[in-house]
């Protein structure tokens, strides 16, 4: 294979300067993640005002707890999975999880349904984080000559975000279409999680197999 078969490398756009503010790209997707699963879960989850938005920002706050204190705290063998990791195996999506049930509790909301919420949410808020991911290129795995490696300047190898945005399109367009199984999967609170959950983390162990 010729270097030109592989992926161009995509670059994110220089900061926008407003007045003494620079704002990145990274940043301002990561937000827009977090702002896509909030709508996304409020609007499909439908509790009495404020509830939705209180289970929400539960899971959101553990995220970035996870995120930004236990990740990084992770040493010896457990940072494998710690922030510090070419492509994190454990990511913030459990303590977003434990953040949402301990609210469902708290709240009395269904938790399985509000898991099936989450789970539709997730996918294109994960879609909009990868894409920063991408343009950063803070996710990169090993050389490789394979048509999905990106061609760097100093040569191709695995682009771990840029390949999990791939791989989450088609997750992004089955909940596109998720109304038409609607009335089916209600009857089967949780299934839609329990999905989406399998189909992630089979993404994500493929992911780490090409990691560095």
């Amino acid at each position: 294979m010729t270097l030109s078969a592989a992926l161009p490398e995509l670059r994110a756009p220089p900061p926008l300067a407003i007045g003494p503010i620079e704002v990145h790209a990274f940043g301002a997707l990561v937000t827009l993640a977090f702002g896509v699963f909030h709508l996304g879960f409020v609007r499909r989850a439908q509790l009495p005002r404020g509830r939705g938005d209180l289970l929400a920002i539960a899971a959101e706050g553990s995220a970035l707890v996870g995120l930004f204190l236990v990740l990084p705290a992770l040493e010896g063998p457990a940072g494998a999975v710690g922030a510090g990791a070419t492509l994190s195996t454990l990511g913030a999506a459990p303590f977003a999880a434990v953040g949402l049930g301990v609210a469902c509790l708290a709240t009395g909301a269904p938790v399985r349904a509000a898991f099936d919420h989450a789970a539709l949410a997730f996918a294109p808020a994960m879609l909009v984080a990868r894409t920063a991911c991408a343009l950063a290129h803070d996710h990169l795995g090993r050389a490789s000559e394979s048509p999905l490696a990106v061609r760097f300047a100093s040569g191709a190898r695995f682009d771990l975000g840029a390949l999990e945005w791939l791989g989450l399109a088609p997750l992004v367009a089955a909940v596109a279409l998720a109304r038409l199984w609607q009335p089916a999967l209600a009857r089967r609170p949780g299934t839609t999680a329990l999905l989406v959950l399998v189909y992630y983390a089979l993404l994500r162990l493929a992911l780490a197999g090409l990691a560095g």
